[in-house]
């Protein structure tokens, strides 16, 4: 879980398509604006900049705009979030009016600015880690989740956790003393799961302010938690695990709040965020070409779809069927056998890290 603090996500947000899905969406767009018609600003397509035998090259619509949470038109689709210094710089600073976090709908679409540097400074100035994916609560997105490099008073560095309110800009810094990356989760509303030191995973609810060491619950004794997931729409808690008796990993679903255990399954591999499906080796009916199969709960043991990539647990993924996202700076809509990636770039020199999706539960 503890990446190198000084590795960057790419400037670029990637996404594999049918050749007759998005990449064709976005250029019936772009037809319809340059045939006059009047056009909301949200819905602006992006340019097209290049097409390659494999991949559609964008550059996505720039006009500062600033997201509203509750904005209905935000809440109703998903949408990606990520770090971006603005059009102008690729400077992090405070006295950077244009950069912070920002989202966008998965088309390429809507670009907004969530926060600004501002506030992410706030209480103090740092400096971020690319690597740490910045997370919206479930149930509307009003909570954010974000880590910022501090120094120590003993010379190094630590990432502090943190959470701000959209709704009042309100800072919670989370009291903890860790160095590696936070790995934030949201179990639903209000309820963030995160590692700390020597704890695999923490709870804070942003009601109470309460941290509560989880992973230490007697439910998990004799397991390693590598992974968890918000699942069942917070009803429950899905964990991937290795158990140290067996020395087999598996996934483990528990109630939520009270950790029974109801269920275990093979190794889970990547969970899909709709709930539904996760990435693993493919399986042994695979075509020869496959790099990944998607699998279900209704079905373990059989897969549903084949990829011709391979999916780490370093992959975020949307839903098995659609959309990936990666760390190294992609969203991918992936058909297991063909279509291009659609390339969408941001105007300027800053580069996009830190990146997410939310409202998949809407």
């Amino acid at each position: 879980m503890f990446n190198n603090f000084s590795r960057l996500i790419s400037t670029m947000l990637i996404v594999t398509c049918s050749q007759i899905g998005l990449a064709n969406e976005v250029q019936q767009q772009a037809r319809s604006t340059s045939n006059g018609q009047q056009i909301d600003p949200s819905e602006i397509p992006p340019k097209l900049l290049k097409e390659r035998r494999r991949s559609f090259k964008y550059e996505v619509h720039y006009k500062l705009e600033e997201e509203v949470w509750d904005d209905p038109a935000v809440q109703s689709e998903p949408r990606a979030q990520f770090m971006w210094s603005g059009p102008e710089t690729d400077k992090y600073g405070e006295d950077n009016k244009l950069g912070g976090i920002w989202s966008m709908r998965l088309d390429g679409t809507d670009l907004r600015r969530v926060v600004g540097f501002d506030v992410l400074y706030t209480p103090i100035k740092g400096s971020f880690n690319g690597g740490v994916s910045f997370k919206r609560s479930l149930g509307g997105g009003r909570y954010l989740a974000y880590a910022i490099l501090t120094d120590t008073p003993q010379g190094g560095y630590q990432h502090e956790r943190r959470v701000i309110d959209l709704e009042t800009k309100e800072v919670m810094v989370i009291p903890s003393e860790a160095f590696g990356k936070p790995e934030f989760e949201w179990l639903n509303d209000h309820i963030l799961l995160f590692v700390d030191v020597g704890v695999s995973m923490m709870q804070f609810d942003v009601k109470t302010r309460k941290i509560t060491p989880l992973s230490e619950n007697k439910v998990f004794k004799g397991l390693k938690i590598i992974d968890y997931y918000s699942h069942s729409g917070g009803k429950q808690l899905l964990l991937r695990a290795k158990n140290f008796k067996t020395g087999k990993i598996n996934g483990y679903i528990h109630e939520y709040p009270s950790l029974k255990l109801v269920e275990v399954l093979p190794d889970i591999g990547t969970m899909a965020k709709n709930g539904k499906h996760w990435f693993r080796k493919p399986s042994a009916d695979a075509p020869s070409w496959a790099k990944s199969s998607a699998y279900s709960f209704d079905k373990p043991n059989a897969a549903e779809a084949h990829y011709p990539r391979r999916f780490y647990t370093d992959f975020i993924s949307f839903s098995a069927l659609d959309f990936v996202i990666t760390e190294s700076g992609g969203v991918l809509r992936m058909l297991p056998k063909e279509g291009k990636d659609v390339v969408f770039d941001v105007p300027g020199p800053g580069s996009v890290r830190n990146l997410s999706i939310y409202n998949y539960d809407n």
